[in-house]
């Protein structure tokens, strides 16, 4: 009975201990004090809406643009990411001297824009040293000749895949090095002025868009510039195309060292046994027989060439006549009428440059 007494009380208060070490835990639960809501995480970037509220929307072209003041401001979508384009420069307004006279193309790129980060590259593709793409040297190849970035451009906003930089900072620099062809030809340390530089005409067009930038490089120059007012103060206009790289199923021809050709070249490191791995494409026409079985046929597509009408009247007739006179050289390859030319009236609606 004693012992049978003393298990209760040992039981009884094991159980006791046990509800009140329950109790104390609960109560201690319940006066703790809540706890505060995690905080949502600041995205890294604002919206796009929220940077281009105060800017001007232009027509949606080749990218979509914002213009406030001097800032250009361009949708990068993910989907453009990686994917190649053209970009053209060339001198819009020039001195009349040396090469920068108006409308001399001054280079022309494959580019393509890459994300890095919370930067946005545009980069330059190196096109010059290739490799066939199953072949066993294709990696080295890839790894021993790289692209180059020639510009870093901060994303300023970003709305699901889209991201939002600023064109400016890449055009209104030198990098068509500008200066240093004032330098040489005229002499004196000639820089853009960024303080006096400013836009010209934005055009934007399905397949490409066209920037213009009036630029005014400073210097000193030694010698007398007679093509502009004050030497000190050079203005010369550059001119930017992107354009879309269309998908024609355009083949490339070899040249033939026997036919002076316009050449691009290639080192191909695929090809084994030569001492000089080139392949020397001509640089042709994409045009194509409508009746590919016909002996002569019209082109599924014409060469079409445009006379702006900022071409002097006088001058029209004969400029057309000799562009024209190619037609010849087609008839022999078997294609009539490869050749058009059409003239921009002052009343004409549509643009040269789209």
């Amino acid at each position: 009975m004693i012992y049978r007494a003393l298990v209760c009380f040992l039981a009884l208060a094991i159980m006791t201990g046990t509800a009140f070490i329950t109790t104390g835990t609960a109560s201690a639960q319940a006066t703790k004090p809540p706890s505060k809501p995690t905080a949502p995480s600041k995205p890294d970037f604002p919206s796009i809406a929220d940077v281009v509220k105060k800017a001007q929307k232009l027509p949606k072209g080749f990218l979509q643009l914002y213009k406030k003041d001097d800032a250009l401001y361009a949708e990068i979508p993910a989907s453009a990411m990686n994917r190649p384009f053209m970009l053209s420069a060339s001198i819009a307004r020039g001195v009349g001297q040396g090469s920068l006279v108006a409308g001399m193309t001054v280079w022309e790129s494959l580019m393509y824009w890459k994300l890095a980060d919370k930067k946005v590259f545009l980069v330059e593709e190196n096109v010059r040293h290739m490799a066939q793409p199953k072949s066993p040297i294709k990696s080295a190849v890839d790894e021993g000749f790289g692209d180059s970035i020639i510009a870093a451009l901060n994303i300023k906003g970003k709305t699901g895949g889209t991201y939002l930089v600023n064109l400016t900072d890449f055009l209104f620099t030198d990098y068509m090095m500008v200066g240093n062809q004032l330098s040489a030809t005229v002499g004196g340390g000639y820089r853009l002025d960024r303080s006096r530089t400013t836009w010209g005409p934005i055009k934007l067009f399905p397949e490409n868009m066209n920037l213009e930038v009036a630029a005014t490089y400073s210097g000193s120059s030694a010698r007398d510039l007679r093509t502009v007012a004050d030497a000190r103060a050079i203005p010369i206009n550059t001119f930017f195309s992107f354009s879309k790289v269309p998908n024609t199923g355009y083949r490339p021809r070899m040249a033939d060292e026997r036919v002076g050709h316009f050449l691009t070249v290639k080192k191909d490191y695929s090809i084994k046994g030569s001492q000089q791995p080139f392949v020397r494409y001509i640089n042709r026409w994409h045009i194509e027989k409508a009746d590919p079985r016909a002996e002569i046929s019209p082109p599924k597509r014409p060469i079409v060439f445009h006379i702006e009408k900022s071409v002097p009247y006088e001058y029209r007739p004969v400029v057309r006549e000799a562009i024209l006179e190619w037609n010849k050289a087609f008839e022999k390859a078997g294609i009539i009428d490869a050749i058009e030319v059409r003239s921009q009236e002052d009343d004409s609606t549509w643009d040269a440059e789209d």
